[in-house]
């Protein structure tokens, strides 16, 4: 990972600079999770109508039913019938290094030893693929699970979902750079028992990455 200016960081928090579509991918990302999630839909019938009063306005908002979720979730659990399929399987290269570990290569990595989720397929079906359906400009960071591990082991990747309102800017470019919003409960929807002091838990980290291809 490369070195961070104090220069660099700045304009994002002090002037909140963000990329030129930020606006419209959280945007979009918001107008599918109204339908996926159930929310009331404040911007197509949350404005006062002719003549209503307060307590009108409010009794509608408490009596709103979710039409739209049944047909999003109709559509969310066929596709997560692809995962129960017989040839549903990660194909693995065979030759594979003979100074590494069977316990420590990356297939039984990738099919156990995923932190919380046990699996790569467990975490993209039980976490990543909805935020697939919902968040089509969503990107995932595979980021160590430990960045202070001992030499004589592994760094144990692990993927990390960041959401549109979390991707504060990006090059198209060459794919040179990409500044992501780290917030620490985000890390938690992957690793529940990953412990971080409070000092920390107060305060996002950006990171930049140029691994992004």
């Amino acid at each position: 990972m490369p070195s961070v200016s104090t220069s660099f960081i700045l304009p994002y928090i002090q002037s909140n600079v963000r990329h030129s579509q930020y606006t419209v991918t959280c945007d979009k990302a918001h107008e599918i999770n109204v339908h996926a999630s159930g929310l009331y839909p404040e911007n197509l019938i949350g404005e006062r109508r002719p003549g209503e009063g307060d307590e009108i306005k409010a009794y509608r908002k408490k009596i709103f039913v979710a039409k739209t979720k049944p047909t999003f979730n109709k559509i969310y659990n066929s596709l997560m019938k692809i995962p129960r399929s017989p040839d549903m399987t990660i194909m693995f290269d065979e030759d594979s290094s003979s100074t590494i570990p069977e316990d420590e290569s990356l297939k039984n990595y990738i099919d156990t030893g995923i932190p919380t989720w046990g699996s790569l397929t467990a975490w993209y079906w039980g976490i990543c693929f909805r935020y697939y359906l919902i968040d089509a400009n969503a990107v995932v960071l595979t980021m160590p699970y430990n960045f202070e591990a001992p030499d004589n082991e592994y760094l144990r990747p692990v993927p990390v979902v960041f959401t549109s309102d979390n991707i504060i800017d990006y090059t198209d470019k060459n794919s040179s750079f990409m500044v992501l919003l780290f917030i620490v409960k985000l890390f938690f929807q992957c690793i529940r028992n990953h412990r971080i002091s409070n000092a920390i838990e107060l305060m996002p980290a950006f990171i930049a990455s140029s691994v992004y291809k």
